[in-house]
């Protein structure tokens, strides 16, 4: 009888055969997101967050989406907009426009547009002049949620924005942030964080111990979802400190969501030597918008559940979790007087990784393995809404209702029961897991 383990291994066996070896065409059609491309048809079916809400003043904003460029504004009356960024008279840009009361002016000849693209006025054409009416510039939807400015450059009626759970609760402390603008492509970007648990130990073990790579202590596994893909890590526990001995090991799910969105969580414990925590844990919403085939933005919203009257301490909470300075200032990386990097910091780190592969990273060229699962599982599924679209179907995870989305993800210490061998365990809990979508510690 064959064991789920021999099970697993010819499914992904089967998914090496179609997605292991990608050949450049198939590289193309994953990183093109630009106007008219396969990769570009199916990216402008969802909404993308382009700014967090406080970064829009009272002027206009350049922005730039999918290989396109758009100018971003409140009108006077507070309503957003999002248009074209040239001006349909003789193409100035209209992020060096003026606000007024129904729209944005031009500051060349002064056409004036509303919110929607129609044209107000225009000063230098005669009074009874009917040539506004005919110019119609290109306008696009723009939503506000959670603190975040979304989006929307398909064609016909939008789909509702995706309510995930931590971008409505409303029993703690809701935040978000601009974290980095990285010359790669958002494939590399989105690939680093939500399917490649795997770098975490090497890439940024020596500043958190139980990161630490150890031998025979660490398993990972993946499974489909209704949203994308979903990543558990199990690490045992050291055989020193004040777990020595005991059942503990460290859990960390965390969720890709289509098409380039990551769910994870981040418990800081207490310190190092102990397993107690200081603060609960933070869920983190990461979006890699890709702002065209280059360039790749991240955003961040995150949510600190329960009260905390102390917004000092939970400022510098938030700011050790996200670390947003640190991200902005992740590229280039710094060097030290000899001339070697230094990476000291994680987002660094993954800035040095992503980077260090190219703006388009040659898949062509990868040697891909058992351990790259959520990789291979990530693409197959972004390469099959890309063709669901070409067959006009709509692609998985495209979200038609307003219901809260729940997303689980963990982040911590926990005991597992039995009082067996604890690899075997833990291969049972993993495997049971990937079947089930339950973690169930009992095993």
């Amino acid at each position: 009888m064959e064991s789920s383990a021999e099970g697993s291994e010819k499914i992904y066996n089967l998914l090496c055969l179609k997605y292991l070896m990608l050949t450049p065409e198939e590289n193309a059609m994953l990183t093109s997101i630009g106007p008219g491309t396969p990769g570009g048809k199916y990216m402008r079916l969802f909404w993308h967050p382009i700014v967090v809400s406080d970064e829009l003043k009272d002027f206009p904003l350049k922005v730039r989406l999918l290989g396109e460029d758009f100018v971003l504004f409140r009108n006077g009356k507070g309503k957003l907009g999002l248009l074209g960024l040239q001006c349909s008279h003789r193409s100035a840009s209209l992020e060096f426009g003026s606000i007024e009361e129904e729209g944005i002016r031009c500051r060349y000849h002064g056409w004036l547009y509303n919110n929607e693209g129609r044209c107000l006025h225009q000063p230098a054409e005669p009074p009874d002049s009917t040539f506004r009416d005919r110019i119609k510039h290109p306008s696009y939807q723009v939503q506000e949620l959670a603190g975040l400015i979304f989006a929307y450059i398909g064609e016909g009626d939008p789909p509702p924005i995706p309510r995930y759970d931590t971008m409505v609760r409303e029993d703690g402390f809701r935040y978000t942030f601009r974290l980095y603008h990285w010359p790669a492509n958002y494939l590399s970007v989105l690939e680093n964080g939500a399917c490649d648990g795997w770098h975490v130990p090497f890439v940024h073990g020596p500043l958190v111990d139980r990161y630490e790579y150890r031998e025979d202590a660490e398993w990972h596994w993946w499974r489909e979802t209704e949203q994308g893909v979903a990543s558990l890590a199990t690490i045992k526990a050291p055989k020193f400190g004040p777990m020595k001995g005991d059942r503990s090991i460290f859990t960390h799910m965390y969720s890709w969501i289509i098409p380039h969105l990551s769910k994870t969580s981040l418990r800081p414990l207490k310190s190092m030597d102990t397993d107690e925590y200081t603060w609960p844990a933070a869920d983190l919403l990461i979006w890699h918008t890709p702002i065209d085939d280059y360039n790749t933005l991240g955003i961040e919203c995150g949510f600190l559940p329960g009260e905390h009257p102390d917004k000092e301490k939970v400022t510098e909470y938030i700011h050790a979790t996200s670390a947003p300075e640190a991200y902005r200032n992740s590229w280039p990386p710094k060097k030290d007087e000899d001339g070697r990097y230094q990476l000291r910091a994680y987002p660094e780190q993954d800035a040095a990784m992503i980077m260090g592969q190219g703006r388009i990273s040659p898949r062509e060229r990868e040697h891909l393995g058992s351990s790259d699962r959520g990789v291979i599982l990530v693409r197959k599924a972004l390469m099959e809404g890309i063709e669901a679209v070409k067959m006009g179907r709509d692609p998985k995870g495209l979200i038609k209702h307003n219901d809260i989305i729940e997303v689980p993800s963990r982040n911590e210490w926990v005991t597992l029961g039995g009082n067996g061998d604890m690899t075997e365990a833990i291969n049972e809990l993993g495997t049971s897991w990937v079947n089930t979508g339950r973690l169930d510690l009992k095993l």
